[in-house]
């Protein structure tokens, strides 16, 4: 199974109820039986990746970029994780210090913890640009792209500050009525609010 990648599900899993995602993984996992399980997070889908590997015995690992600094932290949800981590990860791959004195808070102890980057296939997005810039004008008409615009590329949730975003754009538009373009790329929770704000400040101005 080197090679393989197995999706969950064919569409957005914004549309799929968390059990249902839960029992998917928890299904491909039993027919791959990993002798190690890298979860990314202790949110649901991961919790039942995490219990899966602690009932079949194998070693299960925490990957997180969390910091104490993300945002306002509550107690008792701090108590939770804290028992998640004691319960289900023998071990945690973070991003850098922060991450990892996060985490040592949390009870896991620094000789469990292992600080690896994100990382960056640069050789395939390398290749993939060099493709499209050869046929750069049938990609903008295929997608409708302008010749000059603002880009975003990520979640549309909450914690991206996303209203700010269109608040700030709408500003620039004030001031620059033939201004640049916003493209924004993505999809997520906050989709249907973010399109709802646009069309009542800048409608036409963003290509989603």
């Amino acid at each position: 199974f080197s090679d393989s990648v197995i999706t969950l599900a064919e569409a957005d899993n914004e549309g799929f109820s968390a059990k249902d995602l839960e029992r998917r993984l928890a299904c491909s996992l039993e027919n791959i039986r990993p002798d190690v399980v890298v979860a990314s997070g202790y949110a649901s889908p991961m919790r039942a990746a995490a219990r899966w590997a602690r009932s079949n015995h194998r070693a299960c690992i925490l990957m997180s970029m969390t910091t104490s600094l993300d945002h306002k932290r509550l107690g008792w949800k701090e108590l939770i994780k804290k028992w998640l981590i004691r319960r289900y990860f023998d071990g945690a791959l973070v991003g850098g210090s922060p991450q990892r004195d996060y985490l040592n808070s949390l009870g896991m102890s620094q000789d469990r913890i292992w600080e690896r980057g994100n990382g960056v296939d640069n050789d395939h997005f390398d290749q993939k640009a060099r493709l499209v810039r050869l046929i750069e004008q049938k990609e903008r008409k295929r997608l409708g792209l302008p010749e000059q615009y603002l880009l975003f590329v990520g979640r549309f949730s909450p914690e991206k500050n996303l209203l700010r975003l269109l608040d700030a754009y709408s500003r620039y538009r004030d001031a620059h009525p033939q201004g640049w373009r916003l493209v924004m790329v993505g999809n997520g929770p906050q989709q249907e609010e973010l399109r709802e704000r646009a069309s009542l400040s800048v409608r036409g101005s963003i290509h989603w």
